[in-house]
């Protein structure tokens, strides 16, 4: 994640497009959040769908930390036991795929983990193909992990925020998603009705309208 937020930079930079609004899902939800710690100057707002807070409660690297988990569990019991939950029904079963060497399975393990079934059964076949076809960046995101995020961290984003959440999105991430909008000190929070993780795709005129509405707002 770092190498993308210095890339993303570079890119603002190249274009001359800073202080710039900063529109991401999920992984690029949270490349936008760090890119608004790292370089707040170069950040006017963000809209972030589901960024996955996952070091909030586990902490970085590849294992737990005991302590970062315990100050969770006090704090989030919800959000905690959601991404305990997840781990045991999406990360360990893609852990083990990609230890057989099994890529396309651990591909579908995290896309029926991350949308839930029914909007899995809803993605295309040329939405399909096009994950199938990022699967080796996935293993490599799933290798890398996330760098270390603490709560006060986030109490010191200052820009502006529009939080976007899936009415059906998983609760693991619906969860996380509350959590952040009680961190943000300056966060308007809007639910997308029927939409899963992919909000925009689920329900782009709504995410369209939403979005702009806030960065004329703002």
């Amino acid at each position: 994640m770092p190498v993308h937020v210095d890339d993303l930079v570079a890119l603002l930079r190249a274009l001359g497009a800073a202080p710039a609004h900063l529109v991401g899902n999920s992984w690029g939800a949270f490349i936008c959040l760090l890119t608004a710690l790292r370089y707040p100057h170069v950040v006017h707002s963000l809209v972030l769908e589901e960024p996955p807070l996952l070091p909030l409660v586990l902490g970085s690297g590849a294992r737990p930390q005991p302590a970062v988990l315990a100050r969770a569990l006090r704090r989030r019991p919800r959000a905690t036991l959601a991404v305990l939950a997840f781990g045991l029904r999406t990360s360990a079963p893609m852990a083990w795929a990609y230890g057989r060497g099994d890529v396309q399975r651990a591909l579908r393990i995290f896309a029926r983990g991350v949308l839930g079934r029914q909007a899995l059964a809803r993605l295309t076949p040329q939405r399909r193909q096009q994950m199938r076809d990022s699967a080796a960046e996935l293993q490599a995101e799933f290798r890398a992990g996330f760098p270390p995020l603490a709560e006060s961290q986030v109490r010191d984003v200052r820009v502006p925020t529009l939080l976007l959440t899936g009415e059906r999105s998983p609760t693991v991430v619906r969860a996380l998603s509350e959590w952040l909008a009680d961190l943000l000190p300056d966060v308007e929070q809007v639910v997308v009705p029927g939409a899963s993780h992919l909000v925009h795709e689920d329900a782009p005129a709504f995410v369209n309208d939403a979005v702009l509405g806030f960065v004329t707002r703002r």
